[in-house]
């Protein structure tokens, strides 16, 4: 079976000076490709602010060990702000950022800053085109990766743009990228102001370039009384960037208690300028918003790009306008559960703890996303390549449901028998499924139309076609 590049099982299992002054570390090591080796607190400070300085614009740094900031609130000074952003390469290598507790701290720029362990991130570089035949990585990508915001941390402001990893994206070469890639935030975030999540606060000022937010979680609650609070990423804020939330799981409570666009993935989508793909996502966490929330997305947006496919939600939602609970926007919407039903399908904590919704996720099998150990140990699917596969033996109905008594296993192979279509010739309907429509006859470029089924079968035909002229009798 062909897997997904997802999470390693590892990552799962598992100074800001008075004054403003330059940092007087000494430079740390560096390895034979140019990585600085960052083992202690005064390295990753003196990386910092190489940034904030102007020097060394594509940086590249690599954690040694946990790095420790216990005993001093705001010692840890938030990498790149919006006049200096960060556009280099950062590798965790799975290691943990300890007892960073930022609390308001001093930003240069204030108000466009963002506020993490990461203040402000530009996408720079050649990077790579999403979704192409030649898609590869270069060596100007800019990339944050393989890194824990440990539960110690807490981090808590009064400004926008507030997150564990990466407050703000901003700004662009064209067609280029930012990878955001293995990160999990068990932080504790809490913000006065809009726009605050687990993994990303906001993007802006980035149109033609491209954000990639892959297999990445939040375990920290996010509370706000503002705008747009999320689990993974906050909200895309006038710009046309192309953004994809691909093999993310939210696990925590979001909550905004005066505002709205809330969502467990992600936020809001601000003027529908973005373009945001949502593939193989999973969220748990309760939303709590005023109004416009959603499990998965707040408000996506009105562009008829926006996908999300193989995503599944079981937290409840308040602040739901209409019965949008699911996701609230433009979007071309496959494969969806959701516990609380909403635009998804509607699933059960049976289904979610048998293996049935894993196997569902999967699909046809051909492209294994979602993996669950079935020994007890594991409630829930998660995007883990690496993680076991679920199979399924039994009965499947004519319309794609499993028939009862079918049940889930990591033994594999997979033992299922499909039941076949049984068309009534007189009604042209299925009579085991009554969902499936027989095709009528088609006479040169005629369809001739004997019974219902025909008809039904042609109305969605001609809805499905996108205006391409049908011809029946």
């Amino acid at each position: 079976m062909k897997r997904t590049k997802l999470f390693t099982a590892a990552l799962f299992a598992a100074a800001w000076l008075a004054g403003g002054m330059a940092w007087a570390q000494s430079e740390p090591a560096q390895d034979s490709d140019g990585w600085y080796l960052l083992g202690t607190v005064d390295d990753v400070e003196w990386f910092g602010q190489q940034v904030m300085d102007g020097k060394h614009a594509t940086i590249k740094g690599k954690l040694t060990a946990n790095i420790d900031y216990e005993g001093v609130v705001n010692r840890h000074r938030p990498i790149g702000n919006y006049g200096q952003k960060f556009v280099g390469k950062f590798d965790g290598q799975g290691h943990r950022i300890l007892n960073m507790i930022l609390n308001d701290p001093t930003l240069p720029k204030g108000n466009d800053d963002g506020t993490g362990f990461f203040g402000c991130v530009r996408v720079g570089g050649d990077g790579f085109i999403m979704g192409s035949d030649t898609e590869k990585e270069t060596n100007d990508l800019v990339e944050i990766k393989n890194l824990i915001i440990d539960a110690s941390c807490t981090i808590t402001s009064s400004r926008a743009n507030t997150a564990g990893l990466v407050g703000r994206i901003s700004e662009r070469t064209p067609n280029n990228t930012v990878l955001i890639e293995n990160c999990i935030n068990e932080a504790t975030i809490v913000t006065t102001a809009n726009a605050p999540a687990g993994i990303v606060g906001q993007i802006n000022n980035a149109a033609d370039g491209n954000v990639i937010i892959r297999n990445c979680v939040n375990k920290g609650t996010v509370t706000t009384s503002g705008l747009a609070a999320a689990g993974i990423i906050s909200q895309v804020r006038d710009c046309a960037v192309k953004l994809n939330i691909e093999s993310c799981m939210n696990l925590a409570d979001v909550k905004s208690t005066g505002n709205k666009n809330c969502g467990g993935i992600h936020g809001a989508n601000t003027s529908s300028k973005g373009i945001i793909k949502i593939i193989n996502c999973g969220n748990t966490g309760n939303v709590t918003g005023t109004d416009e929330s959603a499990a998965l997305t707040g408000w996506i947006g009105s562009n008829s790009g926006n996908v999300i496919t193989n995503c599944w939600n079981s937290g409840t939602v308040t602040g739901v306008k209409g019965t949008d609970n699911t996701y609230r926007g433009t979007v071309t919407a496959t494969n969806i559960y959701d516990k609380n039903g909403g635009q998804g399908t509607l699933i059960t904590n049976e289904m979610i703890a048998s293996g049935e919704l894993c196997y569902r996720l999967n699909g046809d099998q051909s492209d294994i996303a979602w993996t669950q150990t079935l020994d007890g140990t594991q409630n829930y699917p998660l995007p883990v390549a690496d993680g076991d596969q679920v199979f399924a033996h039994g009965t499947l109905n004519c319309d794609g449901t499993f028939a009862p008594g079918t049940s889930y296993n990591n033994e594999g192979p997979d033992g299922v028998d499909q039941i076949p279509h049984k068309i009534d010739e007189k009604i042209g309907i299925c009579t085991n499924c009554y969902a499936h429509y027989q095709e009528p006859e088609k006479a040169g470029d005629y369809y001739l139309l004997k019974n219902a089924g025909n008809v039904e079968w042609l109305s969605n035909a001609i809805a499905n076609g996108g205006g391409a002229a049908f011809y029946a009798k």
